[in-house]
Order: structure tokens, then sequence, then C-alpha cells
């Protein structure tokens, strides 16, 4: 077994939220971005960025994929504000 280097995502992210839905990765948030979400299909090495983008940049949510749903809950602003909201975001529209 071995690390093989795959395509770069689009844009930094720094401890922002991941989830696999369908066999496709979903990448949203991170630290002080608020940069569209984006989505890596590892079959094809490639990244789009078609998606909503999360109504508020945050860093370090509480995260995870219920019923093909990526749930964003918390984080932390750039301000050091803590967020209590959660966010679903469902890839299927």
């Amino acid at each position: 077994i071995v690390w093989e280097t795959r395509e770069e995502p689009p844009s930094n992210k720094i401890n922002g939220a991941s989830g696999v839905i369908n066999g496709f990765v979903f990448l949203a948030a991170g630290s002080g971005n608020i940069a569209p979400t984006f989505r890596y299909d590892p079959n094809a090495n490639t990244w789009s960025s078609d998606f909503a983008t999360i109504p508020s940049a945050r860093s370090a949510p509480a995260f995870g994929v219920i019923d093909n749903k990526l749930i964003v809950a918390g984080g932390e602003a750039t301000n050091d504000d803590v967020f209590d909201n959660v966010y679903s975001f469902d890839p299927s529209g």
C-alpha cells in the first residue's frame, strides 16, 4: 500500500468539513474561507465547485454525513466567536 498524489482542490481549506456522499468527497467551510463547496471525483481525479457556499465562514466545525447530506455544526469565526447553528448540505439539490 502506497500513498498516491491526487489533484489538489481549487482552493486551500484548513479545519473545514468533509464527507463522502455517493462516492464523492465534499469539502465545505474552513478557516476564514467562504469559498464554494467543492466535490472531488476520485475516479476522474477532478474537482468541481458548482455548489452552494456555506452561509458563513467557519473553522473547526463538527461535521458528518447523515442520509446523504453533509451536516456542519458549530465552529469558530475568524474573530474567535463561536457558532451555535447547524447547516445541512444536500448535493442532489
